[in-house]
């Protein structure tokens, strides 16, 4: 930060104002805030006039109409304060049902809804809403914009006050931004000072709002400081029709960079710049926001000056920006200029959530085939309509045309748009599956054939090996022997590696053992829940492996490797 800057810093702190507008609590209240209340509660002992006796009650007061009303005192198991050492609640006359800290009720005096406090929740004073506002000032021909923290707050006897702090701000001096506080944080602590000060370092913490609230936001304010022709005024005042908020300090610095962007907000584009702003807002490795202005020229073009070649548009579609936020704009700049097709703002609204799949359809080919993007748009509107959910969409409808292709080879024109895509979706599952399965065991039959020779037995031992036949018979295998052998089905059926079964003599169809055999080796043998082998199955083992050498030696005489010897050294 330069000395000049500092200088005039220095001299500009003083003169920032301390408070908000007098009013500003009757504005937000007016606007319909800070209107939560509590119903605060505490044991008392009055007297019973039948008894002449003294009884134990609950006395509730109302932030909202301040009576105080006695409520039966319970001391069920059920209630317990969930921030103070109490554990007692009391009746809610409203509903007969118990009610303790944090619940919701029913003021009995005044009938409005709210949370029941114990007493012993806090301290002194109780926080019960709060609300942040925007401020604009001009301070000796400098424009500060600050944000301040409006809370209502209830004592222990029930009564309300309110009370307002700054927070945050921003100043514009020599054509930078300079951030100022009234507080200072440290880890999560705040300590709240009695002035503003300036910070050298900037960082934007005055974050958009849905519906941001502005006090003294008047536009006479700031034609009398350097930001007079910011449009900043008009920015913000149009930011509550954008569902991203408004950024001010952001928009500043845009300005400041770009004063071309103000042409941008007086032709009602302001839902495209923020946009555009929260795009250009990245995380840092702090997990805190950071605000690059070069981004913004990634989606807005700096080098002209009239709003809509700024938007790389024509004057006949003014209407299209006007309507579309920043990504229903890129893509329809996309499709135009891909496909030389000019969506309406309805047909853009239609996409929603689908926007990358719809620019994909326009640039690429779908398994050779070259998308109708409005036959398609207008195809899965109507099945939004017919089911009305989220579940159909132009991902859904990709997810069916893959499959389509992978069952029958190419796109077949009569199947691309059915009737109802969920259930044309569904039998396009089954009739790949059935596709899968059949190709599946073609290939275990491929294998078995190969590996056939490997059969064995000994009677001595009352045992026998041969190979897995199927995938249904690998799966029944896994579940019961509690192992995960189903999971090597397509690896046995490539010839990756080769499941054999071991069995009894007595019982050749029921689990006993499971070996995995790959490169002339034995991976693994397991039995129930991945039991060890028995010495009886590792003898067994071994003969067999004895066997399967035997096997191989013949064929080396013979002067030639069957086909089983070749699927052995080839990874079986």
């Amino acid at each position: 930060m330069k000395a000049s800057l500092i200088e005039k810093l220095e001299e500009l702190m003083p003169l920032f104002p301390k408070e908000p507008p007098d009013n500003s609590v009757e504005i937000l209240k007016r606007r319909g805030y800070l209107k939560k209340d509590v119903l605060l509660y505490r044991i008392e002992y009055i007297l019973n006039p039948l008894t002449k006796k003294k009884m134990k009650v609950v006395a509730a007061t109302c932030s909202a109409c301040g009576t105080t009303s006695y409520l039966e005192h319970s001391a069920s198991e059920d209630i317990g304060c969930r921030y103070s050492r109490a554990s007692y609640g009391f009746i809610d006359p409203a509903d007969n049902c118990v009610k303790g800290d944090g619940n919701t009720c029913i003021c009995p005096a005044c009938g409005k809804g709210m949370k029941a406090l114990h007493i012993g929740s806090f301290k002194s004073i109780y926080g019960v809403d709060d609300k942040c506002f925007l401020t604009v000032h001009n301070i000796k021909g400098h424009l500060a914009v600050l944000e301040w923290i409006a809370n209502k707050y209830v004592r222990r006897d029930g009564s309300v006050f309110y009370g307002i702090r700054g927070y945050e701000g921003v100043v514009v001096v020599d054509g930078v931004c300079v951030r100022v506080v009234k507080f200072v944080k440290f880890m999560s602590s705040y300590s709240w000072l009695d002035k503003w000060e300036y910070r050298k370092k900037f960082s934007d913490e005055l974050y958009g709002w849905d519906t941001p609230e502005l006090i003294n936001f008047r536009r006479s304010i700031v034609e009398k400081t350097n930001c007079a022709n910011s449009a900043l005024v008009e920015y913000m005042r149009a930011g509550g029709s954008s569902d991203k908020g408004a950024y001010p300090a952001r928009y500043l610095q845009t300005w400041l960079k770009h004063p071309q962007v103000e042409n941008l907000v007086r032709q009602g584009f302001s839902r495209y710049v923020t946009s555009v702003l929260t795009s250009a807002t990245v995380i840092d490795n702090y997990y805190s926001s950071v605000f690059k202005i070069s981004q913004t020229g990634l989606f807005i073009n700096w080098k002209e000056v009239k709003p809509l070649k700024m938007l790389g548009l024509k004057k006949s579609e003014s209407e299209i920006a006007r309507s579309c936020d920043m990504e229903e704009l890129l893509l329809y700049r996309k499709i135009r200029d891909a496909r030389g097709i000019r969506l309406t703002v309805e047909q853009i609204k239609a996409i929603g959530g689908d926007q990358r799949y719809f620019y994909a359809f326009a640039v690429e080919d779908v398994n050779g085939y070259k998308v109708p993007l409005i036959r398609t748009l207008n195809y899965i509107t109507k099945q939004k309509a017919k089911r009305k959910g989220d579940l159909v969409g132009a991902r859904y409808l990709l997810d069916y045309w893959n499959m389509l292709y992978e069952v029958y080879g190419s796109m077949v024109e009569s199947e691309l748009y059915p009737r109802d895509l969920i259930v044309a979706h569904d039998a396009m599952v089954r009739r790949r599956q059935e596709k899968e399965s059949a190709e599946l065991q073609e290939k275990f039959d491929k294998r078995c054939a190969e590996m056939e020779p490997f059969t064995f037995s000994d009677e001595e031992l009352g045992l026998l090996i041969r190979v897995c036949r199927s995938q249904l018979e690998m799966i029944d295998e896994g579940k019961k022997l509690s192992h995960c052998v189903g999971g090597y089905a397509k690896s046995h059926a490539a010839g990756g590696t080769t499941i054999f079964f071991i069995r009894k003599l007595s019982a050749p169809d029921e689990p006993y053992y499971t070996l995995e055999y790959q490169s002339g080796k034995v991976v693994q043998n397991r039995g129930r829940k991945n039991c060890s082998r028995t010495p009886e199955v590792k003898a067994f083992e071994e003969k067999w492996l004895n066997n399967i050498k035997t096997i191989k030696t013949k064929g080396k005489k013979n002067g030639k490797h069957g086909s089983r010897d070749k699927a052995t050294r080839a990874g079986a």
